[in-house]
């Protein structure tokens, strides 16, 4: 059973979030290398659902999980790439 109280203020969401929030970004390389590095905070919280998912026996958040992380780990090696 999934336990505890959602958040459900966009202040709650700004507060607790592991996404960086820019903007006035209008440099290229500056947008892609803050988008990176959200991306790569997202996976690291997409590994942990992925493995509580595993522990759980919920194969079909695994599934999506992995499918996820799969996309934004080739999204995140192009924008490093691009970045050099």
């Amino acid at each position: 059973a999934v336990s505890g109280k959602p958040l459900h203020t966009l202040e709650d969401y700004l507060t607790h979030s592991a996404v960086q929030s820019v903007k006035d970004i209008s440099d290229d390389r500056q947008a892609v290398m803050v988008t990176a590095n959200n991306i790569h905070a997202l996976l690291g919280l997409e590994k942990e659902i992925l493995h509580l998912a595993a522990e759980n026996k919920d194969d079909g958040t695994a599934d999506l999980m992995t499918r996820l992380i799969n996309e934004q780990e080739k999204d995140h090696w192009m924008m490093r790439a691009y970045l050099g």
